[in-house]
């Protein structure tokens, strides 16, 4: 008895989804659409604007679908649930949001994250795609175990403090952009450093400035510790910097060859003929936005700008190091281990170099001969740090490339 009226209440709750689904709005723009014209441009800032600050409803509200008309998975069976989860996927694509989650999942374990996010707060748009991803990258939290291969991958890898050793030693230090900032300890350091500095910028100054708090810093520090063992010998500032080894001066020292090595003259070249032009060229844009917008994607854009930008600079100082491994190896004193996992950083710095200057070279068709110039340059920078590197592409980095 018990079975035919719970089949009774989820063939009328079916009803209820399909329901829901009809009323959803039709989204007056598409997500599809190009940014190809001013007003489409304004449109897109618009519903930027809405998904980050606009007003925020549960999931539950905007859909019409409470929460208590869904019935915990333990009074359903597998087959219950299957319908149901396809019934809601539906009506949550209607609303146009997208959930996301690793092929093959049980329905019961899907059914279980749609319903926690179910008053979730969410931002209604008038176009665009809403996509909510169920995985926070956190194994002790994942909505799939078993079936989330990244969280399976990360519970293996991490260690005590969930960080994941060494991921931080071979990557492009672009944080904003990176998925592994939650698994870095170098990040998580760089984080609370900069708490401590807020902080202490916030305490009082009892009454003193700056130049007092300095000189007392300078007492205190100058004063012999009473757990000293004895006078400080003052003669170690005494030495001559020559008794120090400097490899500056040695001209067969692994630094200075690297530094006059004929693949670090030809980067800098890169260096020095793009910087200027690049600063000139994306402030031309920044300065007459919406006439660019015409042209196509100003995200995309803007995004070419930033890349090479970022990494003309990069590129330079990881090559660098390169050499100076390579040579240190060629004495017997190196790792191919560093070498080859900066070659590879390096490597995919270019990458993304050269895909950015084909970007620009699209939409400043009246500047292709410079943006070709830089892109022949840095071409033969990559293929020759690919044979001098010829195991970098297959060196694989902790985290960012397992």
């Amino acid at each position: 008895k018990g079975n035919l009226t719970m089949e009774r209440y989820l063939q009328q709750l079916v009803d209820d989804l399909k329901k829901a689904a009809k009323n959803a709005p039709q989204p007056k723009h598409s997500a599809n659409k190009p940014v190809n014209d001013e007003q489409s441009f304004r449109e897109h800032i618009k519903q930027v604007e809405l998904y980050l600050h606009g007003p925020r409803e549960k999931l539950s509200d905007i859909i019409g679908v409470p929460l208590l008309m869904l019935p915990g998975d333990e009074k359903l069976t597998d087959g219950q649930l299957e319908i149901l989860v396809g019934e809601m996927i539906k009506l949550w694509q209607a609303w146009n949001i997208h959930p996301e989650y690793p092929e093959g999942v049980p329905a019961r374990m899907l059914y279980r994250a749609m319903r926690r996010e179910w008053e979730s707060e969410r931002s209604l748009m008038d176009g665009g795609e809403i996509h909510i991803e169920f995985c926070s990258e956190l194994p002790e939290e994942c909505a799939f175990p078993g079936y989330c291969e990244e969280c399976e991958w990360l519970s293996e890898n991490m260690d005590e403090e969930g960080f994941i050793p060494g991921i931080y030693n071979f990557c492009d230090r672009w944080c904003e952009r990176c998925d592994f900032t939650e698994v870095c300890r170098t990040f998580a350091m760089e984080k609370e450093f900069e708490e401590i500095l807020d902080e202490s910028e916030n305490e009082p100054d009892n009454g003193k400035d700056d130049e007092e708090i300095s000189e007392e810093s300078f007492y205190y520090a100058s004063e012999p510790d009473d757990k000293d063992d004895g006078p400080v010998d003052d003669s170690i500032f005494d030495m001559d910097p020559d008794e120090y080894d400097d490899p500056h001066k040695d001209f067969f020292s692994p630094q200075n060859k690297a530094e006059r090595h004929p693949l670090t003259v030809l980067v800098d070249k890169y260096v020095d003929g793009s910087h200027d032009w690049l600063e000139e060229q994306r402030n031309l844009v920044e300065d007459n936005f919406t006439k660019f917008v015409a042209i196509g994607d100003p995200d995309e854009l803007m995004g070419a700008f930033e890349i090479v930008l970022r990494y003309h600079f990069f590129v330079p100082v990881k090559l660098r190091r390169a050499l100076h491994s390579y040579f240190q190896l060629e004495e017997g004193e190196g790792e191919a281990f560093d070498m080859n996992g900066t070659a590879k950083v390096m490597l995919i710095a270019m990458d993304d170099s050269l895909a950015a200057l084909k970007i620009l070279k699209r939409f400043f068709k009246d500047k292709k001969a410079i943006i070709k110039k830089l892109i022949v340059q840095l071409t033969e920078v990559l293929t020759e740090a690919e044979k001098l590197f010829p195991d970098a592409r297959k060196f694989v980095r902790p985290g960012l490339d397992e």
